[in-house]
């Protein structure tokens, strides 16, 4: 007689209704929408073809991303580090990289990859275009003439109540005027 195993409390009934819960969750993903197998919707075939966890260090890691989950796209894996992640990826020189890696790439903080995306920059641009490096108060000190007179950015960031960062990218990075840079508000909130 087989010994019946309660499913609900083994790891890999708890990873089969995570891979569920994620894929009918797609607020937290940006609306993305992950596909699973048909053959998975019972949990007995999901096991079948991933096997047991063999050890409590063992993780199901993706190895093909954005894929739909299924015995081909899915391993154990013993370290986060061999878990292909689900995050979106950019074409460079002819290569899928996360924003992570295209930072470690371009020796650049994944922030600035972020910030130039979120200026419609496309990947070649933001990582052939070198930083403005840091000085002092966290910016470069650059000057414009304005009301007549030489005035530093982030002096008139502050005066008109921008972050610095936003000051620095209309001017330098989007080539707009000063007077267009600090007349301008800030989309979703009014001066």
């Amino acid at each position: 007689m087989k010994k019946k195993v309660i499913t609900s409390l083994t790891p890999e009934y708890r990873i089969w209704r995570a891979i569920w819960y994620r894929r009918n969750s797609t607020k937290k993903d940006g609306g993305v929408r992950y596909k699973v197998t048909k053959r998975w919707h019972k949990f007995a075939n999901f096991l079948e073809d991933v096997g047991y966890r063999p050890s409590p260090k063992h993780l199901l890691g993706r190895v093909i991303q954005n894929a739909e989950y299924n015995k081909d796209t899915v391993k154990w894996v013993t370290s986060k580090k061999d878990i292909v992640r689900s995050a979106k990826t950019y074409k460079w020189k002819g290569k899928q990289h996360t924003v992570k890696e295209l930072a470690k790439l371009v020796n650049m903080e994944p922030r600035h990859i972020t910030n130039r995306l979120s200026l419609g920059w496309t990947i070649n641009k933001i990582c052939s275009t070198p930083l403005v490096r840091k000085k002092g108060d966290g910016y470069t000190i650059r000057s414009v003439t304005w009301e007549g007179r030489k005035r530093r950015l982030v002096d008139l960031a502050r005066e008109y109540g921008f972050r610095a960062s936003t000051l620095y990218a209309r001017v330098l990075n989007q080539k707009w005027p000063i007077k267009k840079a600090l007349t301008t508000p800030i989309q979703g909130r009014s001066k």
